[in-house]
């Protein structure tokens, strides 16, 4: 993946997207103050959110299935 998808990709998971669009405000990115072409990137409140929805859902829909083990 290029450097432009990369920051296109995580523009439109933060905040704000291109062009001052809105965001899904799933991770907050920030710069590391020593050094500047690294970028840190934190899921949000949101961001958690989702993901322990997204794993209860899966392992709802798992836990009924029953696995047989052959011997």
């Amino acid at each position: 993946m290029s450097k432009a998808s990369e920051s296109r990709l995580t523009d439109y998971l933060s905040r704000y997207h291109r062009l001052g669009k809105a965001g899904l405000g799933l991770i907050s990115k920030e710069s590391d103050p020593k050094d500047k072409r690294r970028t840190h990137l934190k899921l949000t409140r949101k961001g958690k959110d989702l993901i322990e929805k997204s794993f209860s859902t899966l392992y709802e829909d798992v836990k009924d299935y029953e696995i047989d083990y052959e011997e």
